[in-house]
């Protein structure tokens, strides 16, 4: 059937360590143009490129973002070693700005397309 929500991985911490989880934002309306959320606030959107050899170890998310990926792949590591993969079309809610941060690079050497919408 058709989905319920839009869901995607969400990056957190604790202060002290970064995690994964999941996170969905309902549909609430409908219609001839598809279904959609509700509005979600932003502070700016960051349209960005990196190179395909890109590998930045221990960071922290600067901002709440959600970042989505247009093309290539990345992988993205946190401190206990779990490791999430994205690609294409997938989108991923940042809020790990305190803490020991994650690792991303890139995984196949293509430059990289992605948004960044920055949250309130």
């Amino acid at each position: 059937g058709a989905p319920t929500a839009w869901e995607m991985v969400h990056l957190k911490d604790d202060g002290v360590e970064s995690s994964w989880s999941t996170v969905s934002f309902p549909f609430v309306s409908g219609g001839d143009i598809g279904k959609m959320t509700e509005r979600l606030p932003c502070d700016g959107v960051w349209l960005r490129w990196t190179h395909g050899s890109y590998n930045y170890k221990w960071h922290n998310a600067p901002r709440r973002q959600i970042i989505a990926s247009l093309n290539g792949h990345v992988e993205a590591s946190v401190g206990s070693g779990d490791t999430r993969r994205f690609g294409p079309g997938e989108t991923l809610l940042v809020e790990d700005t305190r803490g020991e941060g994650h690792c991303t690079k890139s995984l196949d050497g293509v430059g990289r397309w992605s948004i960044f919408i920055a949250l309130p």
